[in-house]
């Protein structure tokens, strides 16, 4: 399968198998590209026929351990919990969801699980959640406001859903669903960090070119070959975000950490290749390098060729001991068994839950507070409580998710 862990050309790092810059075994590169895909919204059941492609890569056989969440008492400071994902958390198809105008993704039911949440542990619920959408539309923004405009502190909590419309758009070919899980990955990350822990790409020291404001209040974009960015932050591991981009012509760009060149797993070389081969808005790519020592170091994003739409980057942070914020990370949310059209046959379904999982321990184990709700743990029964498109949860549905997730810390 891909690796996501990167290898510093002159380093062994915890967690990647090789020695110096290897490429690895699949490359994003080597795969077809695939047809056009669906339609992202949460579409009818009834328009397209089952998918019965296997993955070309079996899923593990052992999903990586998760932390298993402990039962808390009610805090006694009341606080905002701010919630992203797709309609599964926005409440779609549920009577009391207003709001929105006349574009039903966009309004918010109070009885979606983010808000029963919040009703159990005396919160303000602030539902950011949008039908039909992806990973990407959240590189822009929420319902009515951004996650990248929120000032993250040790008070924050947050919610992020998503991945259903992901395995949707980009199956189960393994690079697409390593496009899927980097991006979540990327953005849950964010919220789990504080302010003080990481650099806005926009906010980073600029050399070589220009760099202008990107898509969102963190991102800075450049249309300049040598332009570069310098970050420095402090942790026992690093995170880079960077980004992947649908465009004839592909940005390329190279990562030096501390004065090492990275290797791009996809690429097997020290200059990462920005593609993206699927329609829509810019994905985040997440880059981590573990095994580094807790202390100060040095990013060096330089964009060597900017292609036709520019080098694009998010933020850098360094994590390690305890992070503060929360973060409700959601499993996949089942469909119905009798619903496995667009790509929810049982092997798909199994390399995105094993993606989730994958997720949640590796940033568990950086020592960010990433709280997993596991729908399959919270006794929600896609046959008996999603609505008729087998799909959606409906009211007991919600009910199921969000009085378990109440229950975790």
């Amino acid at each position: 399968m891909l690796r996501r862990c990167v290898l510093l050309s002159v380093l062994v790092l915890a967690g990647c198998s090789g020695t110096g810059p290897t490429a690895p075994t699949t490359t994003a590169t080597s795969a077809p590209p695939p047809a056009a895909p669906p339609t992202t919204s949460d579409p009818p059941v009834s328009t397209l026929p089952p998918t019965t492609t296997s993955p070309s890569d079996p899923p593990p056989t052992t999903p990586p351990p998760v932390s298993t969440p402990q039962p808390v008492s009610t805090p006694s400071t009341p606080q905002v919990i701010h919630a992203w994902g797709n309609s599964q958390t926005q409440g779609y198809g549920l009577a009391d969801c207003a709001g929105g105008g006349t574009d039903p993704n966009r309004c918010v039911s109070p009885s979606a699980w983010p808000q029963i949440i919040a009703n159990a542990k005396g919160w303000t619920a602030d539902n950011q959640a949008v039908g039909g959408t992806t990973c990407a539309n959240l590189t822009v923004g929420g319902n009515t406001e951004s996650l990248w405009d929120l000032s993250i502190d040790a008070d924050s909590v947050n919610i992020y859903a998503q991945f259903h419309n992901e395995q949707v758009q980009f199956g189960p070919l393994p690079y697409h669903v390593a496009y899927a899980r980097n991006c979540i990955e990327a953005q849950t990350a964010w919220l789990a960090i504080p302010e003080n822990g990481k650099v806005r790409a926009i906010n980073a020291v600029q050399g070589g070119g220009s760099w202008v404001a990107g898509p969102n209040s963190s991102s800075a974009i450049t249309t300049t070959a040598g332009a570069n960015l310098t970050f420095t932050v402090t942790g026992k591991t690093v995170y880079l975000a960077t980004a992947r981009v649908y465009d004839s012509t592909t940005a390329i760009y190279t990562v030096n950490v501390d004065g090492n060149l990275l290797v791009d797993p996809d690429t097997g070389s020290t200059q990462f290749n920005q593609v993206q081969d699927t329609e829509g808005p810019a994905l985040a790519n997440f880059i981590r390098v573990p095994g580094t020592q807790n202390t100060t170091h040095t990013i060096v994003y330089t964009c060597i060729d900017p292609g036709g739409s520019g080098c694009l980057v998010f933020y850098a942070a360094g994590v390690g001991g305890s992070q503060i914020p929360s973060v409700y990370s959601l499993s996949p949310v089942p469909n119905a068994s009798w619903n496995t059209q667009y790509n929810f046959d049982t092997a798909t379904s199994t390399l995105y839950r094993n993606a989730w999982l994958a997720l949640v321990s590796e940033l568990q184990s950086d020592g960010l507070n990433i709280i997993p709700v596991d729908v399959l743990k919270s006794g929600y029964d896609p046959d008996t409580q999603s609505q008729d498109d087998g799909v959606h949860e409906d009211v007991a549905g919600h009910e199921s998710i969000g009085d378990y997730a109440a229950t975790l810390k």
